[in-house]
């Protein structure tokens, strides 16, 4: 899973919440700070999960549409 890592920098654990109720401890894999990137890996690994393949930035061009996906202030 990949979020920012401001969002988790600071943290003595990681919980991570699904849509569906379901919750699973997370473990830092790695961050990049001037990106503000951080990937983690549930543990356990949860079933049922889609896995979203990356764009290839250097292949947009100026219209394409793209989307970021978050929750910051928690209201779904």
């Amino acid at each position: 899973m990949l979020t920012n890592r401001y969002v988790i920098e600071k943290a003595c654990s990681i919980k991570i919440i699904l849509k569906d109720g379901r919750s699973h401890r997370a473990r830092l894999i790695g961050s990049e700070s001037r990106a503000d990137i951080a990937m983690l890996q549930m543990v356990p690994a949860p079933s049922g999960l889609e896995v979203l393949r990356f764009g290839d930035s250097d292949r947009l061009e100026v219209g394409d549409f793209v989307l970021a996906v978050g929750n910051p202030f928690g209201i779904g």
